[in-house]
């Protein structure tokens, strides 16, 4: 008699739970509009200097304990400051929109630069990863702003 219960009952609500779960993952990795919300989301409270949002907003590889310290520093010694973000896109790749990119403005000595930006996602749908590209005709690693974003949102200069 237990047996048939287990059986009559407790495999369907496993598969029910299942399907919750399956449902809840394919919303994420299948809603690109969901996960560019939560990357412009992120992007605003850096730009807006929320750096405590922003540490909850994002889901890279950071140590909780210094990350938001290190982005204020960026900020105010290095003089690196988010200006303004466009074509926050992500795409479909590999059967998900793990990846994308963006266009970020960003002060560097004073001045508005535009750089391109690739973007990698968690399997929440938050951003995990946002890689500023050098400019073409720049160096790699010649501008220091951007090493330390990188090091800092992108896990290592790009």
């Amino acid at each position: 008699m237990t047996m048939k219960f287990v059986l009559k009952i407790g495999i369907p609500f496993m598969l029910l739970l299942f399907m919750f779960f399956l449902v809840y993952q394919a919303t994420l990795a299948w809603n690109p509009l969901a996960i560019q919300k939560k990357t412009v989301a992120f992007l605003n409270a850096i730009k807006t200097q929320e750096y405590r949002e922003a540490e909850r907003l994002f889901d890279g590889s950071i140590d909780k304990n210094t990350w938001v310290d290190e982005i204020q520093k960026l900020h105010e010694k290095e003089g690196f400051k988010l200006l303004a973000y466009e074509n926050v896109k992500a795409d479909y790749d590999d059967g998900t929109f793990g990846t994308g990119h963006a266009d970020l403005t960003i002060e560097v000595d004073g001045k508005p630069l535009k750089v391109m930006a690739i973007l990698t996602f968690s399997s929440r749908g938050k951003p995990k990863q946002i890689c500023a590209v050098h400019p073409s005709g720049t160096k790699p690693g010649s501008i220091s702003e951007i090493v330390v974003w990188n090091q800092l949102v992108c896990g290592a200069s790009f």
